[in-house]
């Protein structure tokens, strides 16, 4: 009976050491998988962040294209208005040029 008793406290003793070592070693190992968790969302976050930054510099490279087409036509308008202006006063100046006769026969003929 004492035979069993010390085996029995032995494999008793034998099963505490070695369920605390098994603990022991999960809590140490939770750190590092805590670390390898984190690395993991950093770099799903890193991928989701260069895709949406991928996505707005493809954005901005089509809205540089529309700006840069829109100062061209803006360009040209105002170059045009410029035109239309000038012959405008060119007009006006030769009707101011004219005699009041001259007028006179000028508009009666429209």
């Amino acid at each position: 009976m004492k035979n069993i008793t010390y085996i029995l406290l032995t494999g008793l003793a034998i099963v505490c050491l070695t369920l605390f070592f098994l603990n022991r070693n999960s809590k140490e190992e939770t750190p590092e998988s805590i670390e390898q968790i984190e690395a993991e969302l950093l770099k799903k976050e890193y991928n989701q962040l260069l895709k949406a930054n991928q996505f707005l510099d493809d954005r901005v490279s089509r809205l540089k294209t529309k700006v840069d087409s829109l100062t061209g036509l803006i360009t040209k308008d105002e170059f045009l208005i410029k035109k239309l202006k000038e012959q405008q006063d060119e007009k006006i100046d030769k009707i101011k040029e004219l005699t009041k006769e001259k007028n006179y026969l000028y508009f009666s003929e429209i």
